[in-house]
């Protein structure tokens, strides 16, 4: 976690805190939130200004779930797939199927390059 990331975690802490004491300030002194809300503007940019200056922040991570035994996938010893659960593909062409006359193989090289 970079800390542009840091800065957009902590950003509405910061500003509940911040709005917090100006409601502690409204009620103990003079000063009412009437007069002193700016302030909450003004966290709110210095926050922002923090989080450009620390740069872009990391893209999440996602995890896309596949089939157990699937390539580049690491299965923990022992686990057993639920019942019902998704195996991997099971197609197979049904009996007496053929391919249409226009379909070819694929290329011996795919890329196009001249060899």
């Amino acid at each position: 976690m970079n800390s542009a990331n840091v800065v957009q975690a902590a950003r509405g802490p910061i500003l509940l805190i911040t709005l917090g004491a100006l409601m502690a300030i409204d009620y103990n002194t003079p000063f009412s939130l009437s007069h002193t809300w700016p302030v909450l503007i003004i966290v709110f940019g210095i926050l922002k200004l923090l989080e450009r200056v620390a740069g872009p922040p990391e893209p999440p991570i996602y995890s896309v779930p596949s089939a157990p035994g699937a390539p580049g996938v690491s299965v923990p010893p022992g686990f057993q797939a639920p019942p019902g659960a998704y195996q991997g593909s099971m197609y197979e062409p049904a009996p007496g199927y053929e391919q249409h006359p226009s379909h070819q193989p694929p290329m011996e090289n795919p890329g196009g390059n001249p060899q």
